[in-house]
């Protein structure tokens, strides 16, 4: 499977049946439940099809329907509920419901609601800026999981990793995905195999190895597609979007960002969001100026995920948007930015990472060049930071405002060249040819290809150029 194919529609609930070997070995690995009842059996097999599959609220539904049938002092009972709270976790994200079942509150004393409780509230605790907690709570999780079924085992090892890596503890996190293949391998839970490679593209681009970061990113997409189980296939791509900002190659990264958001899973968390929103209002920046990707960055506020772990990821990033949203003359925006990662330094002394993140924002803040240079700062002289907040643009009258991609298509398009016949030419697909018409048009304020062809005849005679053949 390509990075630009989505998987297919979900199945009818209740339609779901073994199609693949991953599927018999997941039943057999992570259905630890004793279910004697054949039909509430059936009920949770056909949701763990549903669940290695991507499709979250059919599996959803059918956990409900078994657990009507289940007895709570019963065999099987303590598993399925664990079920049902990650499940919600995800179907339902922000909201307090796989706290609860029936008229009251779940209280997982022990066994797997307990895992899942705790690494349900790890994830919180991280993703509110309480990083210490949200580290204690996920190895409190791991501690206890010796006994527990395999898969619980794995979505705790799996939260871990991403844990360590955002804090950029590598080696810690290269080894606890280690931990993650020889659960695959030895517990038969092969359908969640795409998760191994998804974590080391992210290690990869964490350490500039871009090459070794795609060819990750093509594993993930390659094993999810073989073993229809899509969990890692989005963090990969947003991974890969961002490996494409890093060698400046816009174009490909906005591929990557179509692939990201045409795949359908229910199996994303909050730092792959943040990842992708940061690439997209990149390549805003890049095409449109700062003005819009200020736009951007306030619309996109709370998927930033500026008070998380996510934000120490890449240490740059409170610098850009501190960067960006000056050059737009919006102090009101640079001073939220920089308020943010201070905020999530001084909640965590013990992370000196997040200390050196926030001076790099309060120097862009005080109009100083971005030291480290970031990933997001694509395109030249458009996202370099100035001494002084930069005055609203003026209108736009020449080509100059394109990019030299831009600029090159512009002008085959203008020769009377359709957009696949442009891809050929450049050796891009069409819908990044497409991408970047669009930002030519916008950039230009034109619409037509008749309007384009005009405005490269006039520009190139006012300056003397050959008009190309």
């Amino acid at each position: 499977m390509s990075h630009g194919e989505s998987r297919a529609a979900p199945e009818a609930v209740g339609e779901a049946a073994p199609s693949l070997v991953s599927d018999v070995l997941y039943l057999i690995a992570a259905l630890r439940a004793d279910i004697s009842e054949p039909d509430t059996f059936r009920l949770v097999s056909e949701a763990g099809i549903h669940l290695i599959r991507g499709d979250l609220e059919p599996s959803l539904a059918l956990i409900d329907k078994a657990l009507q049938r289940l007895d709570p002092d019963g065999g099987g009972y303590l598993d399925v509920l664990a079920l049902r709270m990650f499940l919600l976790e995800f179907v339902d994200r922000g909201s307090d419901r796989w706290k609860t079942y029936g008229a009251g509150q779940v209280t997982p004393a022990a066994g797997p609601p307990r895992i899942v409780s705790l690494c349900i509230q790890s994830n919180i605790q991280w993703h509110s800026g309480n990083l210490f907690d949200g580290l204690m709570l996920n190895r409190s999780a791991i501690h206890g999981v010796d006994r527990e079924t395999p898969v619980w085992n794995l979505y705790a090892q799996l939260l871990l990793a991403k844990k360590l890596s955002d804090i950029h503890i590598a080696d810690q996190a290269a080894g606890v995905v280690t931990t993650i293949q020889n659960l695959v391998d030895s517990a038969g839970l092969h359908a969640f195999g795409a998760l191994v490679p998804s974590l080391r593209s992210l290690l990869d681009l964490q350490a500039g190895r871009y090459d070794e970061a795609l060819e990750q990113v093509d594993e993930t997409v390659a094993t999810a597609a073989e073993r229809a189980c899509t969990a890692g296939v989005k963090l990969a791509l947003s991974v890969a979007a961002t490996v494409y900002l890093a060698r400046n190659e816009p174009g490909r990264a906005a591929e990557a960002l179509h692939a990201y958001h045409t795949n359908t899973t229910d199996y994303e968390l909050p730092d792959s969001v943040a990842r992708a929103t940061f690439a997209e209002i990149a390549l805003v920046a890049a095409a449109e100026g700062p003005r819009a990707a200020a736009e951007q960055i306030r619309a996109n506020w709370r998927a930033l995920a500026t008070t998380s772990g996510c934000f120490v990821e890449d240490l740059t990033r409170p610098s850009w948007l501190v960067a960006v949203a000056r050059r737009a003359g919006d102090a009101e925006l640079a001073g939220r930015a920089l308020a943010a990662i201070e905020r999530l330094a001084g909640d965590n002394p013990g992370v000196p990472l997040l200390g050196r993140a926030a001076g790099y924002a309060r120097s862009a803040f005080e109009g100083q060049p971005l030291c480290p240079r970031s990933v997001l700062d694509v395109g030249a002289a458009r996202t370099a930071p100035c001494h002084d907040p930069v005055k609203p643009p003026g209108p736009r009258t020449s080509l100059g405002e394109l990019s030299e991609r831009e600029d090159e298509i512009a002008r085959l398009v203008a020769r009377g060249l359709t957009n696949r016949q442009v891809a050929t030419h450049l050796g891009i697909s069409p819908h990044t040819v497409n991408f970047h018409l669009r930002r030519i048009f916008r950039k230009l304020s034109i619409t037509t290809r008749v309007r384009l062809s005009h405005l490269i005849a006039q520009v190139d005679s006012e300056h003397g150029t050959p008009v190309s053949p």
